[in-house]
């Protein structure tokens, strides 16, 4: 340090103590000196004590070894190391680490249990309601962000791999074990229990959410359920699949889990079961492709089978039957049991299953009821049309033959009338002139006497032919006992008898809508007696 001094002139008398001046300015620092010699080594001093002493809430030290330890060593049965009281701490912004990676069950933090178990945080929980509970006050982020309670990541695992598995089990004869429970509820635009992504590589198989229910009476891989949108629309599920080269928004599958597929359990296997009324704006496809099929053959008989069929009309008993969801109103159908009979193969059984309450009690049983598989009538119906119009076909041929052959016979009978009228006139043009002598001329004339008597008559039906009816009158004198017009056809059979009753002039009238066409003939019997016969040709409608 540098000062200021004061120079004095010839040593005078000694004055009086002038005041001291004020300090310089410090100069400038000087370079290091050399590191001096080490001391001499000093005394050893005596032994400490080698009891350990407690430190305050859970830390131990160990003056022999100058060592602090938090808490205890695993397993060991002392008292050091143990909270005085619940403890805070202060992160002050800054975190905590722990950091290291092995060897399974090492690196591994556990609460509540002395075994880390194959977890890197292992919770055991037995007196607590939850063993974890994780929150987020996602008040203060923005709304671009997605704040998460609980985020699971699984990376680069070789065989299956979760995210976030969720196990429930109890022996308790009446608990009910949820795996994974989520609750949404809020005022935004949407609210979501449980939400479920799968995305990966191409080739790969993602799962959005995975259930599997197994080893109980009643087991549900997933239960969904909305419910109070007074002025909205509740989906119980909402699938949509695209973007694919095949897509399903809902794939069901059902199969037996032993002997086959062609051993259906005693109860039988739906991939869809649905209770009320199923609507689709697309198409049915039903499977159909002959790759699938055996034992291929014609249908026979169709118009048989349909004959047998009795449509009726009907209406479900939804008062009784509430719970599934019945149609109310008129219906029109069949009924399984009247067609089981002939078409076993067409009737089902199936079984509504059983409601159960949350403790797995039965509080309605199931319900065994018959379905009719209503599409399998098509080829039936086809079928029928088929037999039908073949039916027709040859019933127009044979028809049509027939009207030839009566034409035929038409023709005959009005050739043979115009020859009776010519010779009629012929005769009548000759008058009672006749020239006996020759030959050529020969006329064999027969004498008829006619009186007003009171003979029997039958007329000749009008018209005739006929197709659907015709008219014949006749006269039955008082002195005729009993009477009768028969009816046969060109066999002879005996088609009809009808009683005349009433004397004098009659008139029948003759109905022969459903008489085949043909040559047909009537005749007059009076006490006993055949007095005419006559013929009468029935044509087609």
């Amino acid at each position: 340090m540098r000062s200021t001094a004061t120079i004095y002139g010839p040593t005078g008398p000694t004055g009086v103590t002038g005041a001291t001046g004020t300090n310089g300015a410090n100069g400038a620092t000087g370079t290091t000196g050399a590191n001096g010699t080490n001391g001499a080594t000093g005394a050893v001093g005596p032994t400490g004590s080698t009891a350990t002493i407690t430190a305050d809430n859970g830390a131990t030290i160990f003056p022999t070894t100058g060592n602090v330890q938090w808490g205890q060593v695993a397993g060991t049965a002392s008292n050091i190391g143990k909270l005085l009281h619940h403890t805070e701490i202060p992160m002050n912004d800054f975190n905590i680490y722990f950091t290291g990676n092995g060897a399974a069950n090492t690196n591994s933090i556990s609460i509540g249990t002395g075994t880390s178990g194959d977890a890197k945080l292992t919770v055991f929980n037995n007196s607590e309601v939850l063993a974890g509970t994780f929150s987020t006050d996602a008040s203060s982020l923005s709304t671009s962000s997605t704040p998460s309670a609980v985020v699971g990541n699984i990376q680069n695992g070789a065989g299956r791999c979760f995210g976030i598995i969720g196990q429930g089990s109890s022996s308790q004869a009446f608990a009910q074990i949820e795996g994974v429970y989520g609750f949404a509820n809020g005022t935004g635009y949407s609210n979501i229990g449980i939400h479920g992504d799968g995305t990966g590589a191409s080739s790969s198989q993602n799962m959005g959410v995975y259930g599997n229910a197994a080893n109980s009476p009643f087991n549900r891989a997933g239960v969904f359920t909305a419910t109070l949108a007074t002025t909205g629309t509740n989906y119980g599920i909402f699938a949509q699949a695209s973007d694919g080269t095949t897509n399903y928004a809902v794939y069901g599958e059902a199969l037996p889990a032993t002997g086959g597929l062609n051993v259906p359990p005693p109860s039988g296997n739906y991939a869809g079961y649905f209770t009320g009324n199923v609507v689709r704006t697309g198409t049915d496809n039903f499977t159909s492709d002959s790759i699938l099929k055996k034992n291929i053959n014609p249908i026979q008989n169709a118009l048989t089978t349909i004959n047998q069929l009795t449509p009726r009309t009907f209406e479900f008993k939804t008062d009784e039957y509430s719970y599934l969801g019945l149609d109310s109103g008129k219906q029109y159908g069949l009924i399984a049991q009247e067609v089981e009979p002939f078409l076993p193969e067409l009737v089902k059984n199936v079984v509504h299953p059983a409601k159960t309450d949350s403790i797995g009690n039965i509080i309605r049983p199931e319900l065994n009821y018959k379905t009719l598989s209503y599409q399998s009538f098509i080829p039936i119906l086809i079928q029928g049309m088929k037999e039908m119009n073949a039916t027709k076909d040859s019933s127009d041929t044979k028809l049509n033959r027939r009207i030839d052959s009566l034409k035929n016979v038409v023709a005959g009978y009005e050739s043979r009338f115009d020859t009776l009228e010519a010779m009629i006139s012929r005769c009548c043009n000759m008058g009672s002139k006749i020239n006996p002598g020759n030959d050529n001329n020969k006329l064999n004339i027969y004498e008829v006497e006619l009186a007003n008597g009171r003979a029997i008559v039958l007329d000749q039906n009008v018209p005739n032919p006929f197709a659907e009816n015709t008219t014949i009158t006749y006269f039955i004198p008082d002195d005729v006992t009993s009477a009768q017009i028969i009816f046969t056809d060109n066999t002879g059979r005996i088609l009809k008898t009808v009683d005349i009753n009433e004397k004098g002039k009659g008139m029948l009238k003759v109905y022969a809508q459903d008489l085949r066409s043909g040559i047909y003939s009537y005749t007059l019997v009076a006490d006993g007696k055949t007095i005419d016969s006559k013929k009468m040709v029935k044509a087609g409608n």
